[in-house]
Parts: C-alpha cells; structure tokens; sequence
C-alpha cells in the first residue's frame, strides 16, 4: 500500500515533487492521456485530481462510502472512473473532471467476496473493462448497464454471460453455472437450451460500430 509520501515522486534518481494533502493512504493512481495531471484513488472514500508541473489540487471528488481502490482516465482526459470495494458498496462510479460532479454510478461493479483489480476505459471511452481476481465485466458507459461477464477457472475452463442470462461456455464451463427462479437454485443442465447461446453472446459483444459512434457519455 502506498502513502502519501511514496506517490510524490519518482522511484528512481530521486523526489522530484511532493504532493500534500492527503488524508491517507493512497489505493491508486492514473496519470492523464496528455501526463499533465494524477488522480489519486484514497483510503478515505475520495479521490483528488492534481496537475502534474505546480502539483496544485484541481479538483477533489468525494461520494464513495470505502477505500478507492482503482481509478481510470478516459481517452479524451474529460472523465474519470473510480472503483470503490466495501461492507457498503460495491460500484463503480463515472465523473466529470471539469465540474466534480459525479455522472453514473454502476451499482453491483462485481461480488464483494471479488477483490478487484483494475477498472479500464476501452479505446473509444464507450466502453469499460472491470477486472478482478474471478474474471472480468463489461459495461456500457453511456447506459450504465453491465453487458457480459467473463469468467476463467484454475482447471482452464471458461464461461462468458451476458446482462439477459444468455451464457457461451468452455466445453467444461457448464459445472460452474446455476440456474436461480426466485429463492430455488439448481444446475443450469435442465435450462442449457435456453440459455446456452453462443450465437446471442457473440452478437451482444459485436456491436455494431456505428451505434458505438452514436452514444454519448452523459
């Protein structure tokens, strides 16, 4: 874990700036798309934005309710994403780092027994990666809906599920996955001709670039 004191420099040849303020232990870092400013991901539930060249506090942003523990730029540099693990809350959450304000929140990020590992915006900013020690979840910006969830297993297998249920699997992913109607779980055999779809998962992933181009952030 880092402190405040280890994040303000260089690890090699020496500090070149110290950047005071924080509260607390820091969780994480990103440095901007053009590196003219950090974001900070705190202990403390916050996150702050600094420029790089005076290390002046820009912007500080506060709505979480437990430690930061990953951060993101957007590829325009205009947005961030946090990632917040606790007993609370389990979301991600987008902001806009020209006001503060906070945009979205994507509630249920993933399981809290999960320990996350980073959160990553895709090329085009329209979408965001999720990672974490039991795979990793896809979601769409401009909705905040999870689109899929992807699963890899010590013994090689696999799964990949959509936000619908629809699921395509390894040839042994199928022993990892329930079937749930209300309080009754059982093994997802007896429903795999309805939910077993490649070709549904496959078209859900591929969306078409055109209606990508087509959805806005905020």
């Amino acid at each position: 874990m880092m402190t405040a004191a280890q994040c303000s420099g260089t690890w090699n040849q020496g500090k070149i700036r110290s950047f005071q303020g924080h509260s607390g232990p820091i969780r994480s870092v990103a440095f901007s798309p053009d590196g003219r400013y950090a974001l900070t991901g705190m202990s403390d539930d916050g996150l702050l934005l600094r420029e790089m060249a005076s290390g002046k506090l820009i912007q500080s942003f506060g709505g979480h309710s437990g430690s930061v523990d990953a951060v993101a730029f957007s590829p325009d540099g205009s947005y961030a994403l946090s990632r917040c693990e606790s007993d609370r809350e389990s979301a991600m959450k987008l902001w806009d780092l020209s006001s503060g304000e906070e945009i979205r929140s994507f509630d249920g990020a993933w399981p809290r027994e999960s320990c996350l590992a980073s959160v990553q915006f895709s090329p085009d900013g329209r979408f965001v990666l999720a990672s974490a020690d039991r795979g990793m979840s896809l979601w769409s910006v401009s909705s905040g809906q999870e689109i899929c969830r992807f699963y890899s297993f010590s013994d090689g297998e696999w799964v990949a599920v959509t936000h619908e249920g629809f699921y395509n699997a390894s040839s042994g992913g199928h022993k990892y996955l329930s079937a749930r109607s209300g309080d009754n779980i059982q093994a997802v055999e007896p429903h795999k001709e309805q939910w077993f779809r490649p070709d549904v998962v496959q078209a859900i992933l591929e969306t078409p670039r055109n209606k990508r181009r087509s959805e806005t952030i905020a």
